[in-house]
């Protein structure tokens, strides 16, 4: 999210999302007007450096990690993504007046209009994939690197020491050899998606259930030919389930240094 804070005070501008300037106005009132932000908060936008900033007034102390709070948000967002190019904000980013989040925008207006280029027109894919038998091995244990011939160790044969050293050995091996398997699929999953020229970030998990989790952005109208493609991608790997949830706004592919420029509300 982006990591745009400033002083706490009772009352604040709580920031939703930022939009590039200009839009059609017209819409974007009837929408803001149509939803309301946390604690029911009237959504109103503030203007600078040819950026727009979705916010919202509200008491510091309704600004809380709640179900209810994190679902008015991400509900803002949602209906704002519909129609515009956005970036999400970091749930809880607030300033403590009008002119504080015209300084924020002003400050980060250069990485803040790159962003919003590299957003531009495209929507966020989740693809996790998972063992389909919790905690097997067993695919992996024969790719590279997951066995080898046995170090020497410098115990007595079946003595606890040398048991346990080589129980070590064993697990490390099995865990690169996850890794490598992981790193293998992500660059198959690229090169399979090519034609959509996406944008990805992968995390890499060592895990009995989850091998791989991958966030992708795509050029939006391709929905139906993501998940036609996928659904091909995973005939390939019988031994693996694919979950494919989107399409979101870019959550994960706003980046913006976190300059320590204000308190996040708790």
């Amino acid at each position: 999210m982006v990591p745009m804070q400033a002083l706490i005070v009772d009352m604040q501008y709580l920031v939703y999302a930022i939009l590039p300037f200009p839009v059609q106005f017209a819409p974007l009132a009837e929408l803001l007007a149509a939803n309301h932000g946390i604690g029911h908060s009237k959504l109103e936008t503030v203007s600078s450096a040819e950026l727009i900033a979705i916010t919202g007034k509200v008491n510091h102390q309704k600004v809380i990690s709640s179900t209810e709070n994190a679902l008015a948000y991400a509900r803002v967002i949602d209906e704002l993504f519909r129609l515009y190019t956005l970036l999400p904000v970091r749930y809880g980013t607030v300033a403590n007046s009008r002119e504080a989040v015209v300084s924020l925008l002003k400050k980060h207006t250069h990485q803040l209009h790159q962003n919003l280029d590299e957003v531009k027109n495209r929507e966020e894919f989740s693809l996790k994939m998972l063992w389909k038998h919790e905690g097997s091995y067993q695919y992996f244990r024969g790719q590279p690197g997951a066995a080898k011939k046995e170090v020497p160790i410098p115990f007595p044969a079946d003595s606890p020491q040398k048991t346990y050293l080589l129980q070590k050995i064993r697990k490390h091996r099995q865990e690169n050899a996850l890794v490598d398997y992981a790193e293998q699929l992500a660059n198959k999953l690229e090169h399979w998606l090519v034609s959509f020229h996406p944008t990805f970030r992968f995390k890499i998990m060592v895990s009995q259930r989850l091998i791989l989790d991958a966030t992708m952005l795509i050029k939006k109208g391709y929905q139906q030919d993501v998940v036609q493609a996928i659904s091909c991608f995973q005939d390939r790997y019988p031994d693996l389930h694919f979950l494919l949830t989107g399409p979101w706004p870019p959550y994960n592919f706003v980046k913006l240094p976190n300059d320590g420029t204000g308190q996040k509300s708790p």
